[in-house]
């Protein structure tokens, strides 16, 4: 795996698109060791590291692509850090009480979504707790079309046209309207 430095890879997957799409598995390739690693105090399954490291890169390329990360440090150091961080987080809701940590895994959660679900988390109340739930699961009942058209979109920052590109549509409108179309497809499972 070639080297790349980390100015690359931020300007990358702040481009957006397949840049970060590229960009975000290079990274998760060349840091997969730490998946691996145990850490002094930290007893978790291998299958939690790696949920663990999973959380973490999806949290390190939206804090990086939201101009979050300051670059303080070496990409290499926050992505260790947030992956301690991410295990220790882990393993306390693992040995806590699972119901009055409730809402703080869930904002810990909202700290991966693209910045516009992000505000819409800050002071979500009992009902709009239950809201978000529901959306998730409808969202796993969405065809896979559709996940994958809002994914890259929403998530990835890829614009209409490179979605066209990629997905076989026709064009940057023909992706607009069938994006609509997947939204009130959404919206109607949840009955909103």
């Amino acid at each position: 795996m070639s080297k790349r430095s980390d100015q690359d890879i931020i300007a990358s997957i702040k481009e957006g698109g397949i840049a970060r799409e590229k960009a975000s598995a290079w990274l998760y390739k060349e840091h997969i060791r730490y998946s691996m690693m145990k850490m002094k105090g930290v007893f978790l399954k291998p299958e939690e590291r790696r949920d663990a490291y999973n959380w973490t890169l999806s949290k390190v390329v939206q804090h990086v692509a939201t101009g979050k990360f300051k670059g303080g440090s070496k990409l290499s150091t926050f992505i260790f850090e947030s992956y301690r961080n991410s295990c220790i987080d882990k393993q306390r809701s693992n040995t806590s009480d699972k119901a009055t940590h409730f809402k703080a895994a869930l904002e810990t959660w909202a700290d991966h979504l693209p910045k516009i679900a992000q505000e819409r988390w800050t002071g979500m109340n009992i009902e709009q707790m239950d809201l978000w739930a529901r959306t998730k699961e409808a969202l796993k009942q969405l065809g896979d079309k559709c996940r994958e058209l809002i994914w890259k979109i929403d998530f990835l920052g890829y614009s209409l046209k490179e979605v066209a590109e990629h997905m076989d549509y026709s064009s940057a409108g023909s992706v607009a309207t069938s994006k609509n179309r997947c939204m009130k497809e959404l919206r109607g499972m949840m009955g909103v």
